[in-house]
């Protein structure tokens, strides 16, 4: 079962849940082994719905042709657009890292000479 109502890879455990990744509980990993929590998913998931709030605002204003507020409001969302892309882009990096860091080679043993 998924963290969120969306279908499952079964291969690598991922959920597409609205703009956002999500690990499955059966998996609770992210591909390339790095874990993503559900906390990383709720995060997202809430500056997403005020990313769509603040939206929603402004259609409303613009729809009424109250262009200044319009205006205002626009640079509200265009603020919460940008919160929702900066901790998916840290989100990003942290699983790119933590898979890196996997799929790093051991160091080769030290090489002894015998005389």
């Amino acid at each position: 079962m998924c963290l969120k109502s969306t279908v499952c890879r079964e291969k690598d455990g991922l959920a597409p849940a609205g703009n956002t990744l999500v690990a499955c509980d059966r998996h609770n990993r992210f591909h390339g082994g790095a874990l993503v929590g559900p906390a990383d998913s709720l995060l997202l998931d809430a500056k997403q719905a005020i990313l769509d709030e603040q939206h929603r605002k402004f259609r409303v204003l613009q729809q009424e042709g109250r262009w200044p507020e319009a205006m205002q409001q626009f640079h509200v969302t265009l603020s919460c657009a940008s919160d929702v892309l900066t901790e998916s882009l840290q989100l990003l990096e942290r699983v790119l890292e933590a898979r890196n860091r996997r799929y790093q080679s051991p160091p080769d043993p030290p090489i002894i000479f015998h005389s």
